[in-house]
């Protein structure tokens, strides 16, 4: 059965004419090439970035060939990749451009996602969401990684565990005036999801998915700004 991330990530201006979001970039193995589809608004304005496939499973044999015959925690030798872990990331960045004559106060980021988990005993979990800075004209007031959001799981999960998670958090930024020249900022985040097999044991199994197919996953950012002083 396929599994589908669908993440939203939309962008918005507050109170500014010509503010752009641009050269929005994603890569990983959470979101390879042909995974990604992009809907830009008709103003530029926003943007809405679907993603499928987002998910892991261990034991992962994805990587590392099945054991075949050596028991249930036998690791093929010189392997890269370990069957008792999976993980997948897909890292973001947007540059952000302001008018001329305008400065960034903040960057508030709105994270709405739903998921399944389900993992025998001895398996730990976890989906994070982090702000891993941003360059150009602003700088944070405080710094600049930031834990959007992490969940975590321990142990067993018998039956599927639906979750979902509402969080808003906002970084202040510092920030210099934009001119003609130099006006543009840009941010970098990371989504993450992993599954590890603590006890190297290959009976056990574990699922995590992150969906939103019914719409409501979003990741919004809004750019806050102001006219120069």
């Amino acid at each position: 059965m396929k599994h589908f991330f669908f993440f939203f990530l939309s962008f918005s201006a507050l109170a500014q004419s010509n503010m752009t979001f641009d050269q929005i970039m994603t890569t990983g193995t959470g979101c390879p090439q042909g995974t990604v589809t992009s809907i830009i608004s008709p103003d530029g304005r926003s943007m809405s970035l679907l993603f499928d496939e987002f998910r892991v499973e261990v034991p992962n044999y994805e990587s590392t060939p099945a054991p075949t015959g050596r028991g249930p925690t036998y690791r093929p030798p010189g392997a890269n990749a370990s069957i008792y872990e999976a993980h997948k990331t897909c890292n973001i960045s947007f540059t952000t451009t302001l008018p001329a004559g305008r400065m960034a106060t903040s960057l508030g980021i709105s994270l709405q996602a739903r998921g399944n988990t389900m993992t025998d005993a001895g398996i730990q979990a976890y989906f994070t969401t982090i702000l891993v800075g941003h360059r150009g004209l602003a700088n944070s007031v405080a710094p600049q990684v930031k834990v959007v959001e992490k969940k975590m799981w321990m142990g067993r999960v018998a039956v599927g565990e639906d979750w979902t998670t509402d969080t808003n958090v906002t970084v202040p930024l510092k920030a210099n005036c934009s001119s003609s020249t130099n006006k543009a900022i840009k941010f970098e985040l990371k989504n993450h999801l992993e599954a590890k097999i603590r006890t190297n044991d290959a009976t056990k199994s574990g699922i995590v998915t992150v969906d939103s197919n019914d719409a409501r996953g979003m990741l919004t950012f809004t750019l806050s700004t102001t006219p120069c002083r």
